[in-house]
């Protein structure tokens, strides 16, 4: 959605760079709900909540480290756009409904044509898209947890490498990390994965996700690019930062693991992060910024007045 509005000109890149850190961190929530799913059973919801929430807190100590640097200085966004011009140059993108249909053969435009009304459209194409993402889930859920799931667990989650790979690839194909960190869930809760090997492949689908901004933004605008190199710019830091340093890789796991401890022993905390983390902060911020921007309108409104005033006394006098 951000690259279409991007598209669009109705964005611009410093504009989008903070919805796309606040969706990184949104998309956690669906791994956390699948962990709750195990709260009937003390041990398995330890082991769940911490595979559930590790994808939270890698994406909020994200947010936390290079949003500033974006905010007061501008780096993320500059480097994106650096990176794009070098890549595709300043009017690399000039015809992109030839290469869109060279892509998808026509499908889209055809089936779109075919719906009477754009409300319409829209729905059929939340309906197809959340249908495609089903089958795909149930394709390599069978894969993962069916006949062969022994052999396949200890390929998949074998090495740290390995499972980063296996967690980029399948996210690539799905286009969704909330489906494959969710997979991951059950198999941490009934300990046929450890936490330690699972959070690479977390890190590989937290990677894999920016394809679908990647291939959105290759046809349409060298903004919408740049906002996409940006997703896998923030990504891609976040990745080099944990799979490099194995030690600071146990001590982000030890440190979930411990505050899955503090969840299973009072649920109310559970409750109270999920809350706290994904409606209550959030609608904190949006309501200060609201009013921060009600007090500067208020006071660039103010000053005419007061100039009017004064010279309304200079004339009566």
């Amino acid at each position: 959605m951000v690259v279409a509005i991007m598209a669009a000109g109705g964005l611009e890149i410093r504009d989008a760079i903070p919805i796309i850190m606040g969706a990184n961190i949104g998309t956690t929530l669906t791994s956390t709900i699948v962990a709750l799913g195990f709260i009937s059973d003390a041990k398995e919801f330890r082991k769940a909540i911490s595979a559930g929430i590790i994808h939270d807190f890698f994406n909020i100590l994200l947010v936390i480290v290079l949003f500033p640097f974006e905010y007061y200085f501008g780096v993320l966004s500059g480097l994106s756009s650096a990176i794009q011009e070098a890549v595709v140059g300043v009017n690399g993108i000039s015809s992109a409904n030839e290469v869109s249909f060279g892509f998808d053969f026509g499908l889209a435009e055809m089936i779109a044509d075919s719906i009477p009304g754009d409300i319409l459209t829209v729905v059929c194409s939340f309906i197809l898209l959340f249908t495609s993402i089903k089958l795909l889930t149930r394709v390599i859920q069978q894969s993962v947890i069916g006949s062969s799931k022994n052999k396949l667990r200890r390929y998949i989650f074998e090495k740290p490498f390995k499972s980063f790979g296996w967690g980029l690839i399948f996210t690539a194909a799905i286009q969704s990390s909330s489906v494959t960190t969710a997979l991951v869930v059950p198999l941490v809760a009934t300990s046929k994965v450890r936490l330690i090997n699972a959070f690479p492949f977390i890190l590989g689908a937290n990677l894999g996700t920016t394809i679908t901004a990647l291939i959105a933004a290759s046809f349409s605008s060298e903004a919408a690019l740049s906002i996409a190199i940006f997703h896998l710019l923030f990504n891609l830091i976040g990745v080099v930062l944990f799979m490099v340093s194995g030690v600071l890789r146990k001590l982000f796991v030890d440190f979930t693991k411990k505050f899955s401890i503090t969840i299973t022993k009072r649920r109310i905390v559970g409750l109270a992060y999920v809350l706290v983390t994904f409606f209550l902060l959030p609608f904190i911020l949006i309501c200060l910024h609201d009013g921060q921007k009600k007090n500067e309108n208020s006071g660039a409104l103010s000053a005419p007045v007061e100039e009017t005033l004064d010279a309304e006394k200079k004339f009566i006098s």
